[in-house]
């Protein structure tokens, strides 16, 4: 499965439909859960990009019933 999906990617990239292109630890939303970080990032990360609860007061339906 990992040589599909190893000859798909080189097939983008001859087709030219894949760029990749550089990205900043500081700009790089998924830092935090790929490696340790610093404070400051970590709390830019939970302050600022994380999802806002939300208030509503419906109840929400959980994946796992514990």
């Amino acid at each position: 499965m990992l040589v599909l999906h190893t000859l798909s990617l080189c097939d983008a990239f001859e087709a030219a439909s894949v760029r990749l292109s550089f990205v900043s630890s500081e700009e790089n939303v998924a830092d935090p859960l790929t490696k340790p970080m610093s404070i400051s990032l970590l709390l830019l990360f939970f302050t600022t990009l994380s999802p806002r609860p939300s208030y509503d007061p419906a109840p929400v339906p959980h994946a796992f019933v514990l």
